[in-house]
Order: C-alpha cells, then structure tokens, then sequence
C-alpha cells in the first residue's frame, strides 16, 4: 500500500512527463524548481494540471479580467470565440477561394467592446503558451472596414482532394481533415465579429493541424 508521500510523488512525476509531451523544456525546469521548494505545491500544480507557478497566476488574472467582460470568466478559447451575448448580425462574405470570382454565402457577426477583444487576445495568448503545442495553432487578428473587404483562407491538400468547408455561427471552417496534414496544409478557420466601439470587423484567423 502506498505511503501520501509516495502517492504524491507518483502523480508529480506523471504530471512531468505530461509537461514534457504537451508544454515545453522550460516549463518542465520550472515545474522541477517549483516541486524541488515544496513537495506539497509540486503535488497541488499535479492535481489541477498547471505547469508552475507562473502558470496558475496567469489563469487567476486572466480568470480575473474574464468575469468583468463579456466572457464571464470563461478563458477557454472555443467557447469564448463563438460567445454572442451583446449580439449578432448577419454579413455577406465571400467564400470563393477564387478571388477573380465572387461567391457570397451569408455569416453572423458577433458583436463586442474593445476591453471584449482585448479580453480575448489575451485567451488566446494563454492557450498558445500553455496548451497542446503539437496542433501548430496559430491566431492573426484583422480589422476590415466592409465585409466585401473580408478575406478568406482556405485548406488547399491537393488539387484532387477537396475541402469540407462550412459555416456555423460566425465561424467559417475549412479543412481537409487529416489529408490537410499529410499534404501540409493547415485547416482554417475565422471567426468573425463586429467591434462596436470604432464600429469596424475584426476577423480572427485560426490555423492549426488536423490530428
């Protein structure tokens, strides 16, 4: 039978290889410093799934920051990315990968304040530092005036496998599943939103590998 302190020790090992495998080499050598001033701390940062302790402050001011916008506390990404709580409109975009031709398809625009979005890019931030690396993700944040203006990336494998491409809310997603992958090219998403403060689209791209 094991002894709390080899139980504690146990998980704050499986809880380093988990760093090694989804964060990086420097978050693993802070976890180990951090394990190496308290057992006890080491175990706490195991069982709720932080790094170290820079970590776990960050999620507390981002948590912070979250529950007096429009998030409500939510700092995760997906959700946050296709929250419509201030409201919604709907645009034409677009959706031709052939720019010289022009096939409009109807979206929602999300509506939110700038201290929403600035909320929001800190979100993404978090989730780029801290989560699985290995998808590749990646965010870029454009500001158009028109929605003729909005430009859409598309996932392009080959030219004899076709993308599945739809449209859900304010979310444009195109990919080509794990062909995307294979072929090197990433899936695509934008989700987009209307700021209402300066009264302009913001558009945020999302690119990231089908696993």
């Amino acid at each position: 039978m094991q002894s709390i302190q080899e139980e504690m020790e146990a998980e704050i090992q499986e809880h380093g290889h988990y760093i090694l495998e989804y964060g990086s080499h420097c978050d693993y050598d802070k976890y180990l410093n951090e394990c190496r001033r308290s057992t006890v701390f080491g175990y706490y940062l195991a069982r709720t799934r932080f790094y170290h302790k820079d970590h776990l402050i960050d999620s507390i001011m981002l948590k912070a920051m979250s529950s007096i916008s429009m998030y409500q506390g939510d700092i995760h990404s997906y959700s946050a990315l296709q929250i419509a709580t201030k409201g919604k409109h709907i645009i034409q975009v677009n959706t031709n990968p052939n720019h010289s031709e022009v096939f409009l398809e109807e979206i929602e625009a999300y509506h939110l304040s700038l201290f929403d979005l600035s909320v929001l890019q800190r979100i993404l931030t978090f989730e780029l530092q801290y989560l699985d690396s290995r998808e590749g993700s990646s965010y870029e944040l454009v500001k158009y005036s028109n929605p003729s203006d909005i430009v859409l990336y598309h996932c392009h494998a080959s030219d004899y496998i076709s993308p599945s491409e739809t449209i859900d809310g304010n979310c444009f997603n195109s990919n080509c599943d794990t062909y995307g992958s294979l072929y090197h090219s990433k899936a695509q998403r934008a989700y987009i939103f209307w700021l209402e403060d300066s009264r302009e689209y913001v558009v945020i791209y999302h690119s990231y590998w089908c696993m």
